[in-house]
């Protein structure tokens, strides 16, 4: 059986006579989970748009650190907008997929064992080791013009890949197992089994799911405002891609809801995939819109969305920056997240085989920046912003997946050697 896992994932498969993840329909036999793995094809996708966006902005101008220009606009209002959802979906995907290895492996040392082999190993050499010699050796054919030196934190930093974001998904994946071993009853009977129990209910769920929006909204106001700082690993791990001040509480939340996608589906998702896509466009608009619109009058809000900001008081600022920051962001959260899980799980066209390369997305995490790099290198700098940074994007998309199909080549190749 093939089997991937990939960083912000895991293994997805469950046995079946077919390979791939696999859930058992209401007739008893088994199905696909495609729309697991064509969700995550596309928040890999938009990750790397989302990397090619940061690489393509302009150098940043001391006297007018914003964005000036509608382009550079457009391509930072797209860095905002991802911030406050892309990692989220990451993670629930993640939920999602220790919930079905628990379900195919039935024991939590196993699926422990498996995270740990395939997804901490890797992660720990390719932060140690992999990416200093990576640099190395670029910077030994002479393209430290491309890539930096091997010494610059900056470059180190680019070719982070996703080790942060491993790391916090095998700790919120500890903190779940140490729940469940407390809890013997709960391991015996399936996750959480005594909380999904209690959230059945739909009203239950609803409220819960409500008061949810309400704490990641009073949150993210008091750690803008600096009244209540939510520690974060990211502040420090990601000196790369800052995650956003939504982060942790929103990967924690997301996760959570990953592994109750049952009570999810049941509870808040739109059924009918038309209202879900239309339900997708009428947020996207409201958010972008919004965004523009309080961007012209406030550019202050740009600073919101750098690793350390700082607003134009020293003291806690309750204006408008402050306010519309935390209701834009959690509602941006809250409303792409449930319209794009609808799309994906209620579109048959979203939940459909899309085919191999869907399902080995695990090494474009890894290898995306180096295509990246090279495509900005190559274009002029004063190039339109946004069209720089949709080529870029593009460029990085098909030559990872070109990488990744050269490689399963490689191992049938090998397996056919093999077996002759």
């Amino acid at each position: 059986m093939e089997r991937e896992h990939t960083p912000l994932l895991g293994p997805i498969h469950l046995p079946s006579p077919t390979p791939g993840p696999t859930l058992e329909n209401d007739h008893g036999s088994k199905e696909r989970v495609h729309f697991l793995d064509n969700l995550r094809t596309i928040l890999t996708v938009l990750l790397i748009f989302h990397h090619a966006a940061i690489e393509s902005g302009p150098e940043p101008n001391p006297e007018n650190p914003h964005p000036t220009t509608w382009d550079s606009v457009a391509v930072a209002m797209f860095q905002a907008v991802n911030k406050c959802f892309l990692w989220g979906l990451f993670f629930f995907v993640s939920g999602c997929s220790t919930h079905l290895s628990i379900l195919s492996k039935r024991s939590d040392m196993e699926v422990l064992r498996s995270k740990v082999i395939n997804l901490a190993i890797p992660a720990i050499f390719y932060s140690l080791f992999g990416r200093t010699l990576l640099l190395q050796i670029f910077n030994a054919f002479g393209w430290w013009k491309i890539f930096g030196h091997a010494v610059d934190s900056d470059a180190v930093a680019r070719l982070a890949g996703p080790v942060s974001y491993i790391f916090a998904l095998l700790l919120l994946d500890g903190c779940y197992f140490l729940l469940r071993a407390i809890n013997t009853s709960e391991r015996v009977s399936g996750p959480t089994s005594y909380v999904s129990a209690q959230l059945s209910h739909r009203n239950t769920f609803l409220v819960l799911f409500a008061f949810s929006f309400d704490v990641v909204l009073f949150l993210t106001f008091f750690n803008v405002t600096g009244i209540f700082g939510l520690p974060s690993p990211f502040n420090g791990a990601t000196l790369y891609d800052y995650p956003g001040l939504l982060s942790p509480l929103t990967f924690i939340l997301a996760y959570a809801t990953g592994l109750h996608f049952d009570l999810l589906k049941e509870h808040v998702l739109i059924p009918s995939h038309k209202v879900a896509w239309a339900a997708f466009i009428a947020s996207e608009v409201i958010i972008y819109m919004s965004l523009g619109a309080a961007l012209e009058h406030y550019p202050a809000l740009w600073d919101l969305w750098k690793p350390s900001f700082h607003l134009p008081d020293t003291t806690p600022t309750f204006g408008f920056v402050t306010l519309f920051f935390s209701v834009w962001s959690t509602f941006t959260f809250y409303a792409l997240f449930v319209a794009i899980v609808s799309v994906f799980v209620n579109d048959p066209r979203m939940s459909s085989d899309w085919g191999v390369l869907t399902k080995h997305t695990y090494i474009l995490t890894y290898v995306h920046m180096e295509p990246i790099l090279v495509a900005v290198y190559i274009l002029p700098e004063g190039m339109n912003t946004l069209a720089k940074a949709g080529l870029v994007g593009l460029f990085a998309v098909l030559d990872s997946w070109g990488l990744v199909y050269l490689l399963l080549q490689c191992r049938r190749l090998i397996k056919r050697i093999s077996r002759t």
